[in-house]
């Protein structure tokens, strides 16, 4: 958090041995990288020692419950709300808004997801949004190559050497070779049909009747909804452990 603070004000990264904890140089000039305005001023929306702020967000998030502190909850919660993650945010206002249906939320994610797949959705090309378009462009993809693995999927971390295979010459840039922005869609396609239902199966079991499980498992549900980190970054992946762990 401390990290992220002084790059913030700083509007750049720190540099120095903090290239050794995982930071990268960048500055307000670097070019793609995720902004946010405030007050009229454009800002950078800087990760800390993540990849990317919302992968920030989501450990963030996670932390924020799992920490007792009043003082550092404060803190985390300010630190969440500058990372601009909507996905974050928005998770944080449905469990504080729906947290006694957590169950039925996460399993109507699972169901949406999957209905992703069969569903027509819109043109990527359409959408002048590059989030959505690049979303959208990922599930078009993932609904050409999932018929394909259906039984044992592609395996697990082969998502995008898969979708190299798939695209054209034109379209190999690093831009489009992302993996789908879904961990429910991840999974199936890497997994295959047959141990996907089992995991979700397992899943909705273990957290029947366990509303402190529901809890926390809704907030990686609703932000999985709508990106992959859970799955494919190392710090989402350890505190993901971690709460397995834990609950």
């Amino acid at each position: 958090i401390s990290v992220q603070l002084f790059q913030f004000f700083k509007q750049s990264s720190l540099d120095g041995l903090f290239y050794y904890l995982g930071e990268r140089h960048f500055n307000f000039d670097t070019p793609n990288l995720a902004r946010f305005t405030f007050l009229g001023q454009n800002l950078l929306r800087v990760p800390s020692l993540f990849s990317h702020p919302n992968s920030l967000a989501g450990y963030l998030l996670v932390t924020l419950f799992l920490i007792q502190n009043t003082k550092y909850k404060i803190l985390i919660l300010i630190s969440l709300l500058l990372t601009s993650s909507k996905s974050a945010i928005f998770a944080l206002a449905i469990y504080f808004l729906f947290s006694k249906y957590s169950k039925y939320i996460i399993i109507f994610s699972i169901i949406i997801s999957i209905l992703l797949l069969v569903i027509p959705g819109p043109d990527p090309e359409s959408i002048n949004n590059y989030s959505i378009n690049s979303r959208f462009s990922l599930i078009s993809q993932t609904q050409q190559i999932l018929p394909q693995h259906l039984l044992l999927g592609v395996g697990l971390g082969n998502f995008i050497p898969t979708l190299a295979q798939e695209l054209p010459g034109s379209h190999l840039t690093v831009e489009r070779l992302q993996p789908v922005h879904n961990i429910f869609l991840l999974l199936l396609v890497e997994l295959g049909f047959p141990i996907f239902i089992y995991l979700t199966y397992l899943l909705t079991s273990e957290i029947r009747d366990l509303r402190s499980k529901q809890s926390i498992l809704l907030l990686i549900a609703i932000t999985g909804f709508f990106d992959h980190y859970w799955l494919t970054l190392p710090q989402n992946r350890l505190i993901l452990a971690l709460i397995f762990g834990i609950l």
